[in-house]
């Protein structure tokens, strides 16, 4: 095979490398079987968990999505209608922060997933308390939405929310009993 074309097949492997056409393992292999084992091409981390500026924005703002709904649910006198609205609005961000963190993150899905189910179940039990003032129904409600979290945890074998799941349990029936 004549440099030229060479050079041009090695061009377009990284070009594939560099846009995730491929897997880098395989781009890798690729050129080194091109390049005769001559590469020296490092095996870069890939860009998706690089730690750049929009990253650290995103996990920053993930991570004030939490205590910003906690203040806005309990220490502000919005209307009903106005804190379900609010309610709706943070899941939502939670939930865009989730899937934009598994897509693009991929280090970070762990956190972004404990900060969604966190918000979930703090607007669930805010909006029980508000409609049925119930502090019974409540504690159900916060341990039937960790068991769920038990649940996920050993389906998807993710040891922290079987961990927070039992917390959770725990933490509501104390609150119930004391």
């Amino acid at each position: 095979m004549t440099e030229d074309r060479k050079s041009i097949i090695i061009k377009e492997i990284k070009y594939w490398k560099a846009s995730h056409l491929l897997p880098s393992h395989y781009c890798d292999f690729l050129l080194a079987l091109y390049t005769e084992g001559e590469s020296t091409v490092v095996t870069e981390e890939p860009d998706s968990e690089r730690i750049n500026l929009v990253s650290v924005g995103i996990i920053a703002l993930n991570l004030f999505l939490l205590p910003i709904s906690f203040f806005i649910l309990y220490f502000t006198h919005l209307d009903v209608w106005m804190q379900v609205l609010f309610s709706f609005f943070i899941v939502t961000v939670a939930f865009v922060f989730y899937t934009v963190s598994k897509k693009k993150l991929q280090l970070y899905i762990a956190y972004a997933f404990i900060i969604l189910l966190s918000i979930i179940l703090l607007t669930s039990v805010t909006l029980i308390y508000l409609s049925f003032g119930s502090i019974l129904l409540n504690t159900l409600f916060a341990g039937f939405q960790c068991a769920i979290w038990i649940l996920i945890g050993m389906r998807s074998k993710r040891k922290f929310l079987i961990f927070l799941g039992s917390t959770g349990i725990v933490m509501s029936f104390l609150f119930y009993v004391f």
